[in-house]
């Protein structure tokens, strides 16, 4: 096979090779490199250790993965460091780091040993909610029909089909639910709490957000009580990652992420993931986590963010192949506080949402938090009635059934419309517009190459999407609409002119190979 050579920062030259399922057109490596600043911080070797204006991350503290055979104690000496925790499994370590150090300097020196494969901060998250104070939800109706929301997604229609099945599902990844509630109470089959305060096994809520979630989600229905659930007839389990004030880190979320999906295949199952929080800053750790959800088939929905303005690079929503939420007012329109963003897949009710609280009590809050688990919900309905449904077919379906809201087609605001519950069940539609697209990259010995950063872009649109190859070399984008893009390896873009554009087809899953070679 011919070899292109060109430069690259990893002071090596690398060749492109294709390995193509009938969905990708050749290409090369362009002979210049391009600089491009991507949304993400980098935090691998050869770049520059830095924290993000505006953001907070725990004081003292950092998440590491280090390279094989490199020494902890030794490693972290080094910033007279100590190992708080080893994420067994997982490969890498969150460490306290000496008083004569901050973020930066800290980051900085772990990076120059070399016995590192990449150092991000622990940064700190919260959820995407509020009280509600809107007028236009009367204080004193019944349950159900103070559940505007409902009505909205045509969830009725959507129910003669199927009101859940308990072999599905739902991880409430959050503030943790309220297990004694009457609309929740038994629904919850397991649950664990990864906040220092109290790690261990535990079904409960400090803080009431997740039990408003579930209840969105999952509360029971026809029992003469309360509200009820989009998939009142699935089941949930809590993995508490935030705490009391509904926050929390992006370690203890990750953590929380690999434990639902343990959880859900273990019990021979499936179902969806449900995360009503994020945070502006790309965390490497929590998108292994993500792309362990998604390998498994288990579908990530994320809030879009209560942002205001428009920002692509909101976390968990931005990762590719995650649902991403916005929020619209009942009359349809974008609620004020949503996000607007490339992100942005889908929308559902956000604005005065009437769900459980803790302590047994109801009411309305407002946030792309409260978005979120209408999709949730929809997602797991999807497959109750459609198990073999993947992930990329799932977005297919919603595509396919969301209600148009101007402008036209896609757009920033409201992704590609309103959920529509009872389009999406009606019948199920062939997955011709989302595919899947691998970048592995080795090196001369043709040994995977981690850490490398990875973007691609659509050629027809403003979204860039990055991923970070893991210890085996892989980036991987599921459910990418079919279409043509560009890829960057590490600032250098795949391909010359019309070699630059690779193709994505639907229900096709593309691997490009990118090996190194010496001189």
């Amino acid at each position: 096979m011919k070899k292109i050579y060109i430069r690259s920062l990893f002071a090596m030259l690398l060749f492109i090779a294709l390995v193509v399922g009938g969905c990708l057109s050749s290409s090369r490596w362009r002979e210049e490199p391009v600089n491009y600043t991507g949304p993400v911080d980098i935090f691998a070797p050869g770049a520059a250790f830095k924290i993000r204006e505006g953001v907070d991350a725990v004081s003292g503290q950092l998440l590491v993965r280090l390279k094989p055979g490199a020494d902890p104690d030794q490693v972290f000496a080094e910033v007279d460091g100590r190992e708080i925790q080893y994420y067994e499994g997982l490969d890498w370590y969150r460490i306290a780091f000496g008083p004569g150090f901050d973020l930066v300097s800290a980051g900085r020196r772990l990076l120059q040993t070399g016995q590192v494969y990449y150092v991000e901060p622990n940064y700190l998250v919260e959820t995407c909610a509020k009280p509600a104070t809107d007028s236009f939800i009367p204080p004193n109706d019944p349950g159900y029909n103070r559940q505007w929301g409902l009505e909205m997604i045509n969830a009725l229609a959507g129910w003669e089909k199927t009101m859940g099945s308990e072999e599905i599902i739902i991880a409430i990844v959050d503030t943790g639910i309220d297990n004694t509630h009457p609309d929740l109470e038994d629904k919850v089959i397991k649950g664990w709490d990864f906040t220092p305060s109290g790690p261990g096994e535990f079904i409960g809520d400090d803080e009431g957000h997740g039990t408003h979630v579930a209840g969105i989600a999952a509360a029971r229905a026809n029992n003469g009580i309360g509200i009820a659930g989009v998939a009142p007839g699935c089941q949930l389990i809590s993995a508490k990652v935030l705490g009391a004030s509904g926050s929390g880190t992006w370690a203890d979320i990750a953590e929380g992420v690999f434990w639902a999906v343990d959880e859900i295949t273990g019990y021979d199952a499936t179902g969806v993931i449900n995360m009503s929080l994020g945070g502006r800053y790309y965390s490497r750790v929590l998108q292994e986590a993500i792309e362990y959800a998604l390998e498994n088939d288990i579908p990530v929905v994320a809030a879009a963010g209560n942002l205001h303005k428009y920002y692509d690079d909101y976390y968990p929503a931005a990762y590719p192949g995650v649902i991403s939420v916005g929020a619209v007012r009942d009359d349809k329109r974008k609620a004020g506080f949503s996000a607007k963003g490339g992100h942005v897949f889908l929308a559902a009710p956000g604005q005065g949402i009437y769900s459980t609280t803790r302590g047994g009590g109801y009411d309305s809050w407002n946030g792309t938090s409260m978005a979120t688990p209408f999709v949730s919900g929809a997602v797991a309905l999807l497959k109750s009635e459609w198990p073999d449904l993947d992930i990329n077919g799932i977005h297919a379906q919603l595509r396919k059934t969301a209600k148009d809201l101007a402008p036209a087609g896609w757009d920033p605001e409201t992704g590609w419309g309103l959920l529509d519950l009872g389009k999406a069940l009606e019948q199920r539609y062939e997955n011709d517009l989302f595919g899947t697209l691998e970048v592995t990259v080795v090196d001369e010995k043709e040994e995977p190459v981690p850490y490398a950063r990875v973007f691609i872009k659509e050629i027809n649109g403003n979204r860039v999407l990055t991923a970070m190859t893991t210890d085996k070399g892989k980036a991987l984008f599921m459910a990418q609409p079919a279409g043509d893009y560009q890829i960057w390896v590490d600032g250098q873009l795949v391909g010359e002119g019309e070699n630059s554009v690779q193709t994505v087809s639907a229900g096709c899953a593309v691997r490009v190979v990118l090996a190194a070679a010496g001189e």
